[in-house]
């Protein structure tokens, strides 16, 4: 059984070390317990568990490299609005971590983690399909189950009252545990996809040459205008279900999902946006693609031509520059690759450049995803002009290519850029899939490349 003796004991003893400082300093304290776990259940057995249980939920994945955290419940959501919207999680976050009762073994992914993300752009009018993701959430759950290769985790998190009746709440806690790891019955197939509707292809090539004109007139050299296809099936779709089948297909990805209420952000973003462990810095630039070849011959030849292309090279240094510039005003020993490294994922294949460096104290993530935040990977050069151009010809893109990700007790954590994703609500789902504009860019050719990224998640939710 979950709820041991020991765990019972230490639980307890915390809780009540809390409800002594929330009495002490007249509101609520957050405690914060992480203890070995070795309940058999996978992270995604745990997440569809959830799902049946809660109305809110978290999804982490690196199937790659076996490191997973998915949260159940909550017990704090930071929420913050507007263009101060990182600011103003970093305080609530260090507001309530201030006081905060933690025992946990210093372990990546274990403790009091918060998950969720940002919106991508808090100037544009709000499309009413993102009403549960806010200009920015951060969710604290009451339960993180985390595995890595340092273990399998359980955080039980909770917030403490002066006048808190610390036996009831511990049975509480010990009670819903339980059912967070009790086999939920599998939702199977997808439903069936009754049709899709997008706009039409005249219109996005009508984007793209209203693009490459401001292009020509010098008033960007760059944007990445993007594309939505909403999916209407004759059930509601399973999000569980879609999160397994791109663990499988893409591992080396991130896959993701920030469940609201009705409403469920997912992904398997093949773009890290920033990693911060032990104060060291990783950040990962993707920009410029091609096709994955039917044969290995056609696959070394359009790796071949992706390398060889002026285009793309420049659309991907565009992105290594501006990234370089931001990292040398934080970074002390900052290095990164002098020729970009490529990324072959199932369906496609990308130019990828990896930064390293060290940060001084005080600097965490949220200030390394607030300085990078719109790369020219998902905005364009310069970026204010990129911004604005998006705005008039897509209008709100919500989360998608904004950042997702994780924020530890230290400040430290991981934020993934939110592309081939898709926002689930019932029986629609909204497919988002984007790409650079420069000089010399082919409308119907850039069409194209959507559809090779919109493939994931049609895949994922049931489209063949």
């Amino acid at each position: 059984m979950v709820a041991t003796t020991q765990l019972k004991e230490a639980l307890s003893g915390l809780l009540n070390r809390g409800k002594d400082q929330a009495a002490a300093c007249h509101h609520h304290v957050l405690v914060s317990l992480a203890q070995p776990f070795h309940e058999e259940i996978s992270p995604l057995e745990v997440f569809q568990n959830n799902l049946t249980k809660t109305a809110t939920g978290t999804f982490w994945g690196k199937p790659d490299q076996d490191f997973w955290m998915v949260g159940n419940g909550n017990i704090a959501m930071l929420t913050a609005g507007g263009e101060t919207r990182f600011d103003e999680i970093k305080e609530q976050f260090h507001d309530l971590l201030s006081s905060a009762l933690v025992d946990t073994p210093p372990i990546r992914g274990v403790g009091p983690v918060f998950m969720g993300g940002f919106r991508y752009d808090t100037r544009t009018k709000r499309d009413a399909v993102w009403r549960s993701f806010p200009d920015a959430l951060m969710i604290l759950p009451r339960f993180l189950f985390s595995w890595s290769n340092s273990g399998t985790w359980l955080t039980i998190n909770a917030l403490v009252e002066p006048g808190t009746n610390v036996r009831a709440l511990t049975e509480t806690l010990l009670e819903d545990l339980q059912l967070a790891v009790r086999s939920a019955t599998s939702e199977g197939c997808q439903p069936v996809i009754k049709r899709i509707t997008q706009s039409s292809k005249e219109a996005w090539h009508n984007n793209v040459r209203s693009a490459l004109h401001a292009i020509d007139a010098g008033e960007l050299t760059k944007v990445v205008l993007s594309r939505r296809k909403v999916l209407h099936a004759d059930g509601n779709f399973s999000v569980d279900n879609a999160l397994r089948r791109l663990c499988t297909e893409y591992p080396e990805c991130t896959i993701f999902a920030i469940c609201n209420g009705e409403t469920s952000f997912i992904g398997a973003t093949p773009e890290g946006l920033a990693c911060v462990d032990h104060g060291k810095l990783n950040v990962a630039c993707l920009a410029s693609s091609a096709a994955r070849g039917s044969n290995p011959e056609d696959d070394r030849q359009l790796q071949a031509q992706l390398f060889a292309s002026q285009k793309e090279r420049a659309e991907h240094s565009a992105v290594t520059e501006m990234v370089a510039g931001v990292l040398k005003d934080v970074c002390r020993e900052l290095s990164y690759d002098i020729e970009p490294q490529l990324l072959k994922l199932k369906n496609i294949q990308h130019l990828h450049t990896c930064f390293t460096g060290n940060l001084p104290p005080g600097i965490g993530i949220l200030d390394i995803v607030k300085r990078l935040h719109p790369t020219p990977a998902v905005a364009g050069t310069p970026t204010e002009q990129g911004l604005k151009l998006i705005s008039e010809l897509e209008g709100d893109r919500g989360w998608y290519a904004a950042p997702v990700g994780w924020l530890d007790m230290n400040g430290e954590g991981e934020f993934a850029v939110a592309i081939r994703s898709a926002l689930i609500d019932g029986d629609k789902a909204f497919l988002y899939a984007g790409c650079g504009i420069v000089a010399g860019s082919d409308p119907e050719r850039e069409y194209q490349e959507t559809e090779l990224k919109f493939e994931p998640l049609l895949t994922a939710l049931g489209w063949h």
